[in-house]
């Protein structure tokens, strides 16, 4: 409804109606403004920002991600935590041995921790970050949008959006905002797979989130939920 309304503003004021229709246009703004200004409840799902999956193509990630929460409020505001088991998957089908949880590498990366230590961290064994305690959160939360960040693009991020969205949560998946040790080929990729499953005004820009979040006023802006002291 909200995407709708932000859509019916756009489009009223594209058209530019005068005259005879001056009034309708004004009783249809002023209605769907009304409902744009309404505070929106978000949470974020940061997926997986770990020293382990840092390298060239995802260096950039963590202190965009890190600015993004300082200027806007999530809550619930989750980072998901991947480590590995023994017999998983992972190993006997991938041969992958890879972040078990003394593993310092496993750590969250440093530019997120204070906003860690302000929201949660879930740990998880799998691709998804919808786990049985992230979805728990999300319920007792009830946001009005989940909105997806992290690593990696084509693995655990496309399946949390997945998930997410077959769980009927209204879903945003920033794709700016995430990254994959594979490069950006498979980014763009999996990018094209979220976008035509999911919907083109799921995944988009960061411009693009802040161009819509901004009909929603100072009412948006972080709080205390996820920033933590030294950015307040």
């Amino acid at each position: 409804i909200r995407r709708c309304a932000v859509r019916a503003v756009e489009t009223l004021r594209a058209l530019e109606l005068r005259a005879t229709t001056e009034a309708t246009f004004s009783a249809l703004e002023a209605a769907a403004l009304a409902l744009l200004t309404t505070p929106i409840k978000r949470a974020a799902l940061i997926i997986d920002l770990q020293h382990g999956f840092i390298d060239d193509h995802t260096r950039h990630i963590p202190a965009r991600i890190a600015q993004l929460l300082s200027d806007y409020r999530f809550n619930p505001c989750i980072f998901t935590r991947y480590y590995s088991v023994e017999n998983s998957p992972f190993e006997t089908m991938l041969n992958w041995y890879g972040l078990y949880a003394d593993n310092p590498r496993t750590a969250l990366v440093a530019e997120l921790q204070p906003y860690a230590a302000f929201g949660e961290v879930i740990d998880k064994t799998g691709y998804s970050g919808l786990t049985d305690a992230v979805l728990s959160r999300l319920h007792a939360e009830q946001p009005d949008e989940v909105v997806i960040i992290g690593l990696e693009t084509d693995a655990c991020v496309l399946k949390t959006a997945f998930d997410a969205f077959e769980a009927n949560h209204n879903i945003t998946v920033i794709s700016d905002l995430c990254a994959t040790m594979a490069g950006a080929a498979m980014h763009d990729a999996a990018l094209n797979v979220l976008t035509r499953n999911l919907g083109v005004n799921t995944v988009i820009t960061q411009a693009r989130f802040e161009a819509r979040a901004s009909y929603k006023g100072a009412t948006d802006k972080a709080s205390d939920i996820n920033v933590p002291p030294s950015t307040r």
